[in-house]
């Protein structure tokens, strides 16, 4: 997987030009995966800053924290359009912006298996003082990206893919991944993984969805996608999911909760690590094609 990176940089002293690496951005459009990281240990960064100008570089990293926060929970639970925007244009930005205390080095291509380990190649090559990470999660993000690359690998034509979905049924609302449609909607697919910490919150997330989806193999539904396109969706459509399982020796009590929706609310369910986004571009290629 193709990330981008920039390192940031403490420069008490932009004239004299000395700085200090203090921490790096990590992200790729594709995944929509965005992560900042800062040194465990600001020694050497305290030792140039003379001006005591430290705490503005810091801040920024924090703004940069927060503004991922804000762009994850958007993905995660919003309605569209976005509160804010992070990509690869945004780092952009920050390099060509500041060029005084905090600098962000140019973007940068970096390849990973996950964005954790396009973090730590970041910090082993380019900065001094690696933070230690004590628990590593995969997030739906990258479930996301493999349905999004098996659609168009399974040659489903873009105008058939419609992205974000608000799905209403009854007096609910939830969010959908994915609708494909060849005139009617023939496939709502969704991602989740179950790796995240906080797993009771995961669970009532999954509770919530699963009631909305209960309510459209009641009645139905309607759908308006991010560019919105508004459909109606049968309550026979197919339901498709596929998941980051809970990693192993973990706990997952929003898993236990998953399987039980899945299977009441009829959902062909599949593990991303058993290749189900390709399973699921297979079943929804099956479905466009003329009976």
């Amino acid at each position: 997987m193709k990330y981008v990176y920039s390192v940031v940089r403490f420069t008490p002293d932009p004239a004299r030009g000395e700085f200090i690496n203090i921490g790096a951005i990590v992200g790729s459009d594709e995944t929509q995966e965005w992560q900042v990281r800062q040194v465990s240990n600001l020694r050497r960064a305290v030792a140039i800053d003379e001006k005591k100008s430290l705490y503005a570089a810091t801040s920024f990293l924090v703004s940069v924290e927060r503004s991922i926060e804000e762009f994850e929970r958007a993905f995660d639970r919003s309605l569209f359009p976005r509160p804010s925007s992070i990509s690869e244009s945004w780092l952009a930005e920050h390099h060509r912006d500041l060029r005084n205390i905090v600098q962000v080095s140019e973007p940068f291509p970096v390849l990973a298996g996950s964005i954790d380990d396009a973090m730590d190649t970041v910090f082993s090559q380019c900065i001094v003082d690696p933070a230690h990470r004590t628990f590593r999660f995969r997030k739906r993000n990258e479930a996301i990206a493999a349905l999004r690359r098996a659609y168009f690998a399974a040659t489903i034509s873009p105008e058939s893919v419609l992205e974000r979905i608000e799905l209403s049924a009854g007096d609910t609302t939830e969010r959908i991944d994915f609708a494909i449609r060849n005139g009617d909607v023939v496939q709502l697919s969704h991602a989740w993984s179950f790796q995240i910490p906080d797993q009771d919150f995961l669970a009532e997330e999954v509770k919530a969805w699963g009631w909305t989806l209960r309510k459209l193999r009641d009645d139905g539904a309607d759908l308006v996608a991010s560019d919105g396109t508004a459909m109606r969706v049968s309550d026979d459509v197919e339901l498709s999911v596929v998941y980051i399982p809970p990693k192993e020796g973990q706990t997952s009590r929003a898993f236990d909760e998953a399987r039980s929706v899945f299977a009441e609310i009829g959902v062909d369910a599949s593990s991303l690590e058993e290749d189900g986004a390709t399973k699921t571009a297979s079943i929804a290629k099956d479905l466009l094609r003329p009976h």
